[in-house]
């Protein structure tokens, strides 16, 4: 077995333990409070906090030689000269998570520290705390709850679902050209975690995923991305441009769209239409 499928394995048994434990949590009344600001200037909460630490101690429980990079704390290693470099977003959808709203995750992504981007992530792996569900892959395959997926024989996408992050009202006018053109039943929705939103849209069950906020973070999206990509889904920016970033410290995104090419493909072009993204 390689080694892009034994890290895998290794990522998989880590957020389905943070998963569990954070499901078992839920019902505290301490979870909520609000203790901090972490490395990426967010609020940081109890919840968050306990997640981050239970990751950090399961890294360490497998003798991963990693520079480990989280929302809260940065940047920690647990050796002196690191071979891999591990991005962890401990529990996404966090507001979700403390209001008992069903939809949050916990997400984990893995390179070699000589090569922090993410077009070198070697597996990452996305647990639905709340459905137990976990989203996984390696270098050649995806795979739901450990049960490698075949992209052709997912169903096809359900296209009427849009989610769609922005503080700009330009975009929704320009989503709304869109969707009268090619989704004229869509609805859009905010379901308050970028991970499972991606991995959705990687699945079939969401059609298309737009943030163009500025405030999305590398550990947010490294692993459902990728996950995303092996289903055959494209990732790109605004303007079309396939994506890479860091992996070896937090960087912001500017914007991201996920979603079939067909589809992504339709939606860059009318973002360009409208005047919303400016062309040379």
């Amino acid at each position: 077995m390689d080694e892009s499928s034994e890290l895998r394995k290794i990522l998989v048994e880590i957020v389905g333990e943070i998963a569990g434990y954070l499901r078992d949590l839920v019902d505290s009344n301490e979870l909520y409070r609000v203790i901090g600001k972490g490395a990426s200037g967010d609020q940081t909460r109890l919840a968050d906090k306990i997640a981050e630490e239970m990751v950090i101690d399961l890294i360490k429980r497998e003798h991963l030689c990693a520079l480990i990079v989280s929302e809260e704390i940065g940047l920690v290693k647990t050796c002196d000269r690191p071979e891999y470099v591990v991005i962890i977003d401990p529990l996404d959808g966090s507001m979700n998570y403390i209001s008992k709203i069903t939809f949050a995750s916990s997400s984990i992504a893995i390179a070699h520290v000589e090569k922090p981007y993410y077009r070198e992530i070697l597996a990452g792996a996305v647990a639905n705390i709340f459905l137990r569900e976990i989203y996984s892959f390696d270098k050649n395959n995806a795979y739901l709850d450990n049960i490698k997926i075949d992209p052709n024989t997912l169903k096809p996408a359900i296209r009427d679902t849009i989610v769609i992050y922005t503080s700009r009202p330009e975009l929704f006018y320009s989503t709304k050209v869109f969707m009268r053109k090619y989704m004229p039943h869509g609805r859009l929705r905010i379901l308050g975690s970028a991970s499972l939103e991606i991995c959705y849209v990687g699945l079939g069950r969401i059609g298309l995923y737009i943030n163009d906020t500025g405030k999305l973070r590398n550990l947010d999206i490294a692993a459902a991305s990728l996950f995303a990509e092996k289903l055959g889904k494209k990732v790109v920016d605004i303007t079309g441009r396939s994506i890479d970033f860091r992996v070896d410290r937090i960087e912001k995104i500017s914007t991201i769209i996920v979603g079939d090419d067909e589809i992504v493909s339709s939606i860059t072009s009318v973002l360009k239409e409208t005047g919303y993204v400016q062309t040379p």
